[in-house]
Formats: C-alpha cells, structure tokens, sequence
C-alpha cells in the first residue's frame, strides 16, 4: 500500500473516533431511563424520563400487586436491569418508600416471581431464553393507587406491573428504547394481549439520529480496519497461504464436482430451515399472502372471487373488493411458488432459488478473480446467517437477489466485453426483479448506471458502452409494462397506481410526511415518516447487518467486507458491488415500512450475494500475495486460518442455532393449528382464530382461496361469528384459543 493510501486510512479512523466517542457519550445518556407510573381511580398514567404522559382508562380490578416485568426477544441482547424503585402509595402519600436494587442492599425474600432473577451489581435482572417473558411481583408493595418509579439500566423489553392478581395476570406499562416506543396491555394467563396505548419514548432528532449511525460506521471501521491491516501485515512476513492473483484465467471454471456439491448442500440447508426451524408455514403477513396469490396461480387463475362473510377472512397485504380476492404484490414470486405447490413442494422453491443465487455469486466472484474466490463467496454465502435463514422462508427477496445478481454480474460482463448479447440478458433479468421486488430492482439498477457512467468516462469505446446501456434498457421496458399491467388488470382499475402497494393502503408510498403508514403501522413509536426515522432505520439495519452477515461476534461480519477497500484492492467492479448496498440502503431510507426487521435487515438482502463476493476478495486481498521473506513455521502462518475457522464455527454453531430457536415461533406464528386440525377436526369444520386487529392470524394461509376445501379459516369476530357460520349450517365449528382447539357448542352457534 502506498503511503497516501495509509495516510488516507489514518485520517479516516481519526474522524471515526471522533464520531464514534460522540455517538457513545450520546448513547450512555440514554442507557438509563426512568419510567413513571401512577394510577388514580379507574385511569394510570406513564412517561418515560419525564416526557409527555400516556393514559389509559384501567377498569376495576380486584389485583393490587406491584411489580416488574422483562421479556428477552433475542439470545445475545445485552442483559436489561431495575436499579431502583421508589414507590408512594395514595392512602400514605406521606411515605416513600425507595428500594436500591443491589447485592446486599436488598433480599428478595418472599416474592412472587420465578427463579431466573438475580441481583447484580447492575440492579435486578433477569435471565432466560430467547421468548421468555417473567414477571416478579414485590410483597408489601401492593397498591391500588399509587405514584410508582422505576430506573431501567440497558432496557430491551422492560417495564412495570401494577394492578395485578397474581404474576401471569395484571396490566403491564413497557419501555423498549431499541424501538423507541413504550406502551400499555393486559397480560392474562401468562400472555400479552393487544398493545392499549403506545407513544414514543422519546422524539428523535435528526442529528442525534445521524450521529448514531456515523457511530456504527466509525465503530466497524475502528474494529476492522486495524485488525485487517495486522492480519495483512501478518502474510506479508510470513508468506501467503494462498497461490499468486497475478495471472487470473476467468476462462476456466471449477470442478463441477465442487459445484453440484455445494448446490446440493444449498438446498438441502435452505430446505432444513424451512421445514424444521419454520415448520413450513408462514410466519409473517408478507409470506401468508404470496402462499394465497400462488393458491390462486397453482389453480390457473390471476384472482379468485371475494369471499362470503368478507370480513372474517381480511388480512394483511391481501385486497378483496366487490368480486375479486388477489395479493398486493408482483406477480414472478407467487409464480415461482405456485410451480412448488403443483409440483406439491412449496417450501422447496426458495431453496432451489437459494442454490442458483450461491451459482451466480461464484460466476460473479470467478468474473473479478478467478474461480476459487468464486467458490469462496459461495461458501461464505452458505455459512451466512442471514442467506440461510430468508432463503428457507416464503419471502421473495431470495428471487430478488437471484435476479439482481445476475444482472450485476451481466452488466459486469457486457461493459467488459462490449458484447451486446450480455446486456439484453441483463435487461431481461433486471426485468424479472421488477417484476418481483420493483423498487428494489429500481435501486439496483441506479448502482449499475452510476457504473456504466464511471466506465463510460474512462473506457476508449465509448460508443459500445452507450449501445450496451441502451439495449438493456430496450430489454427492461417489457418487463416494466408487464409490472404496471398486472396492477390494472387484477384490481380492474385502469389508471389508478403504477404498483398494488397503493391500492392495498393510500399511506404506503415513498417519501416523508405524517400521512406515510398513517393509522396501519406505527414506526419508531409514531404514524407517519420523518429524517430522523430514516436515519434510525438505516442505523437499524446496519446494526443487525454487522451481526447477522455472517453471525461473527461484534461486528466483524463486515471485516471481510471492507477489506478490499482497505487494503487498496478495490477496483470499479468492487465499488459496483458496493453500491448496490449503498443504493438499497439509501433508497430504502425513503420508506416508512424499512422500520420493520423481519429475518433480518431483509430491505438489504439482494445485496447479500455481491457482499459475500466482497468478503472473498477481502480475503484475497489479504492473504494472495507471496510476502518477500521465507516462510514462517507452520503455526505461525496458518494462525489466521484458524481464527478464520473459529469465526466460521462461531456463526454456524453458536450464533445460528440461538437463531434458528426463535423460528418455530416467529412472528406469534406457530404451526400448532395446523398440526390439530389435521389430528382431531374432522373434514366439514369452521375454525375461528384470535386476532390482533389483522396481524398475527394462525389460520389464514391454511384456506383454499375458492373454498373448495372443506376446512374454513376465519377471524374470531365474537358475536358475528353466527353470520358466518349461517353459510355453513352442517360443519362443526371451533375456536382456536390459547393453543388449544376448541368446540363450539351449538347453543352458543345459535346465539
């Protein structure tokens, strides 16, 4: 490296440490909080670190227990603490009574909670597994009216109960500063019910929020960079472990042994998550309502007719108007599913998609270096958390990223080559991913233009370059049609929206404003859509990126990443790879919805594949050159392989199985009702499901989209539910409630 190249580096992790010391002297302001309670009469009022209160109307209630509450959402989330309590109730207002939640300073003797708590030097903490919520409940503390407040130390998920018969019912005030939200339900039997009341836990601001982003990004750069110029200083004496760079032949390709073996290692770890970790059922409203479009494909139709009883089977994502009954999403994926279900192996599509996208990563990293960096980003895909774990799902972002790579590595190739063959087949593939993800495709196809553009300025050929740009366009814009088409069509109305997206809810749209997710989903605590939740959000996914590539500890999934760039090995075509990340990333901060992080920073994915390319590079760039001085003993030149391995073993069998835990149950959907319906429900019945508003539906995806089936799959609507079942006098009727299939009487069915 050169010495401008070094000074360039040094002044970079001098601005990172500067921002990241502010980012952290930010941050640990906001590592304690204080929650403030306090009930008079039939309503309770909280706030968080004296802000504006949130109220809720409490009727009576014979409990008047008091206590705490935390729930772990995730394994390696950093332990949350109570440090302190002080406590006034109304019949003594004189009396304050002030608990310091400290080893020796307190005995929890005598309370009502189980035995994962403990006392730290932090405060009161509890410990236990990934979806575990515990309550501990404090003798002698009992009010029913009462000014209570409580220092949280680290909160995740944490807060009060008040109010309370026993530890598995009573009400539950809860702060989650991660999410920048904090809000009321009632917890009965053990379970949460619907959220009351929310607020924000605080307003963000714009430029606290881009500090803490400019935060992580010094963080990982003050990680990486130094261990990966060590690690390079390292080979450099000792010798590579790795044959010369120089020379690469792009032209040969590897054993195709290699290459069956891993497709099949793909599939099958792809397909393992799907069946066994997700049990092979929809777990969030995107995968229900792409399973119902490819029902409705699989039986050879675009639509099926509206529902009787419409409001019983609403749901997430899914338009029913006066006659049709379709997804809000592009066609290509529900297609691709709808092959699966024919073929009677749904689950097995993202799997197969999954093993075409690792192929394309090795073409792509065979295009830049050779073919085994190709194989190297393959199996650096195949140990990522996060490709296996979408990539078993019944998301589309696995065929996004199939499409989107692909037209990256064509792009590479028709710019390289000046050949216009190359770039009609990118445009044909830039146009599947329109029709799969648009706006995705759209970001990725800004990255590859601001490519071309760079190559335009510095290539002898001009021409040829703006032929090739001209004819993958040529080539998208059927494609692009066929996108808007589809909208028309299936909704019948001609003119409307470009996409479905807007058809489905007038607030899902781009941009910044109070009205974005206005009344459907709440983002950072709040409706609608600001800078400063554009720039959380992107800190968000960067967050979970740094941890989830790879699942490497801290945040060295990305060390590999930026090597290239690093260590001066970076040439246009890494910068291209790059920027697709960069493009999703900075497009996706103009959508509200981007707060949601389900199976990961999935806004992000389609970048996966060209990052792990990225990441086998990194490797190249450290270790591909032959240092200039004899070889050291073998110990001594293989030590970073090693750790290499143990970073490896880390993520695979450390930081993926605690993953692969949370997915039975992921998204408050399991596959119980599935598994009960088929054991004790005879064929003729009509299950009613508990909902929350049209979230969390455990029955919907199990309906035939014509109701050919005899099993009926329906929102519990209380006393409504007589309406429905008017339809169908001869089939049995159930409730699904608390895990448990329950008849319905025929007395309560004539009600």
């Amino acid at each position: 490296m050169s010495r401008r190249h070094l000074l360039s580096l040094a002044l970079l992790l001098g601005a990172s440490a500067v921002v990241t010391a502010g980012a952290y002297y930010a941050e640990r302001r906001e590592r304690t909080i204080s929650v403030t309670l306090g009930c008079d009469g039939r309503s309770c009022a909280a706030s968080i670190d004296g802000g504006e209160p949130l109220e809720i109307d409490v009727p009576h209630v014979p409990g008047r227990s008091l206590g705490v509450y935390a729930y772990h959402p995730h394994e390696f989330d950093r332990p949350q603490a109570f440090a302190s309590l002080v406590l006034r109730k109304a019949e003594m207002p004189e009396q304050e009574i002030r608990i310091e939640f400290a080893p020796g300073a307190w005995t929890p003797a005598g309370w009502r909670g189980d035995p994962g708590w403990r006392m730290t030097e932090r405060g009161l903490s509890h410990a236990g597994p990934p979806g575990e919520r515990a309550v501990a409940l404090f003798p002698g503390l009992d009010a029913r009216d009462f000014d209570l407040t409580v220092e949280l130390v680290d909160a995740v998920d944490a807060g009060i109960v008040f109010r309370a018969a026993d530890s598995g019912t009573g009400w539950v005030f809860v702060a989650r500063p991660r999410h920048n939200d904090a809000f009321f339900f009632r917890l009965v039997d053990g379970q949460p019910g619907p959220i009351l009341a929310m607020r924000p836990a605080r307003e963000l601001g714009a430029a606290r929020e881009a500090l803490r982003l400019g935060g992580l990004v010094g963080w990982i750069l003050l990680v990486t960079v130094p261990l990966l110029l060590l690690v390079r200083a390292w080979f450099s004496g000792f010798g590579a472990i790795a044959p010369r760079v120089d020379g690469i032949d792009t032209a040969s390709h590897a054993p195709l042994s290699w290459i069956l073996a891993l497709g099949v290692l793909t599939v099958a770890a792809l397909a393992a998550v799907g069946l066994r970790a997700l049990d092979g059922v929809p777990h969030i409203d995107d995968e229900a309502a792409y399973l119902f479009q490819a029902k409705i494909f699989a039986a050879g139709d675009a639509w099926a007719p509206a529902p009787p009883e419409p409001e019983f089977f609403r749901h997430e994502h899914v338009i029913a108007t006066v006659d049709r009954w379709y997804a809000k999403y592009p066609p290509l994926f529900p297609a691709l599913l709808a092959l699966g279900m024919r073929a009677g192996v749904p689950w097995l599509v993202n799997p197969v998609l999954g093993a075409l996208t690792g192929f394309v990563a090795y073409l792509l990293g065979r295009e830049i270096a050779g073919w085994r960096w190709g194989i190297a980003a393959w199996v650096l895909l195949l140990v990522s958390p996060f490709f296996v774990i979408l990539g078993g799902t019944l998301m589309s972002h696995v065929a996004a990223a199939l499409f989107v790579t692909l037209f990256v590595w064509l792009s590479i190739r028709a710019i390289g080559t000046c050949r216009v063959f190359p770039a009609a087949l990118a445009g044909i593939c830039l146009g599947l991913a329109i029709l799969t993800r648009p706006y995705t495709a759209l970001l990725a196809a800004v990255a590859a233009g601001s490519y071309g553009l760079v190559c335009l300025a510095r290539v002898p050929d001009r021409r040829a370059v703006v032929v090739i740009g001209l004819v993958a366009v040529v080539m998208t814009l059927p494609f692009a049609w066929g996108f808007v088409a589809w909208g028309s069509w299936v909704s019948g109305e001609s003119g409307q929206h470009v996409g479905l997206h807007e058809r489905y809810n007038a607030s899902d749209t781009l941009g910044f404003g109070p009205d974005k997710g206005a009344t459907w989903l709440r983002t950072w605590g709040s409706f609608g859509h600001t800078p400063a939740k554009a720039l959380r959000s992107a800190w968000q996914h960067l967050e979970y990126t740094s941890r989830h590539l790879l699942g490497w500890p801290g945040c060295l999934s990305l060390a590999l990443v930026v090597a290239p760039f690093v260590l001066g090995a970076a040439g246009r075509r890494e910068w291209l790879l790059l920027a697709v990340l960069g493009s999703l990333a900075a497009g996706h901060m103009a959508y509200w919805a981007a707060h949601h992080v389900l199976y990961g920073a999935r806004y992000w994915f389609e970048a996966v594949p060209g990052l792990m390319v990225l990441a086998a590079l990194g490797l190249r760039a450290l270790v591909g050159e032959r240092g200039t001085c004899p070889p050291a003993p073998s110990w001594a030149r293989w030590a970073p392989a090693v750790a290499l391995a143990a970073l490896v073993a880390w993520g695979s069998w450390v930081y993926l199985p605690a993953r692969l835990r949370e997915l039975p149950a992921y998204g408050g959907i399991t596959a119980d009702l599935r598994r009960q319906i088929e054991r004790l429900a005879p064929a003729r019945a009509v299950v009613f499901s508990e909902t929350q508003g049209l979230q969390y539906d455990p029955g919907f995806f199990l309906n035939d989209p014509f109701f050919e089936s005899e099993r009926i799959f329906a929102r519990d609507l209380g006393p409504r539910n007589t309406d429905l079942l008017a339809l169908y006098p001869e089939y049995l009727a159930y409730r699904w409630a608390e895990g448990q299939l329950q008849p319905i009487a025929r007395a309560e069915r004539a009600r």
